[in-house]
């Protein structure tokens, strides 16, 4: 599932699709401060990075990208529905 700005019914979406505990629909919604990883209760993990990418519409400089991941048994990226 590819949500890159969320709106009003995602957090309904994470965890009714993928069954998320309302902490890990809490990260997934919420702004980044640090990575993590958590394990999730039906297996599979949560994953919380930073990308970096390259900007340069002005001047030349790296930018850090959150990317949020589940990762788990059942999980398939050709079967999610992208929104």
């Amino acid at each position: 599932m590819d949500i890159l700005r969320p709106h009003e019914g995602a957090e309904a979406l994470l965890r009714d699709t993928l069954s998320l505990g309302p902490l890990t629909v809490e990260d997934c919604s919420q702004p980044l401060r640090m990575p993590k990883m958590d394990a999730l209760p039906k297996g599979g993990a949560f994953i919380a990075v930073f990308a970096v990418r390259l900007d340069d519409e002005v001047d030349p400089r790296l930018q850090a990208e959150e990317v949020d991941l589940v990762v788990g048994p059942g999980l398939r990226s050709d079967s999610a529905p992208r929104f």
